[in-house]
């Protein structure tokens, strides 16, 4: 999975995020982030909860690179060589309308 450039917003910590009190609440960001897994699968799990939900996930491993920055200057580039995550999920999980009962 890949992005260049996404327009998001910073609130600079989580709780500002939820609750939004500080001042400035929010100045205009962008990040950047290249996420690889790979193999191999080591586990393989229906996806059953919350109720009204299915899918399947597979855990195996991941590398991603991550670059972000905002309007007041600030900027956070990972590791150039990749960050190895300790675990990666990937699937499909279907709920709501799209709710199927493959089970």
């Amino acid at each position: 999975m890949i992005m260049t450039d996404l327009q998001l917003l910073d609130y600079f910590d989580i709780p500002n995020a939820l609750f939004q009190f500080e001042t400035p609440l929010s100045v205009g960001a962008s990040c950047s982030f290249d996420v690889r897994w790979s193999g191999p699968v080591t586990d393989r799990s229906p996806v059953t909860a919350p109720t009204g939900s299915s899918g399947e996930l597979v855990l195996s491993q991941a590398t991603m690179n991550w670059s972000a920055r905002n309007a007041q200057g600030f900027n956070f580039v990972s590791d150039p060589n990749g960050t190895t995550s300790v675990f990666a999920q990937l699937g499909h999980v279907s709920n709501g309308v799209f709710f199927s009962d493959h089970r």
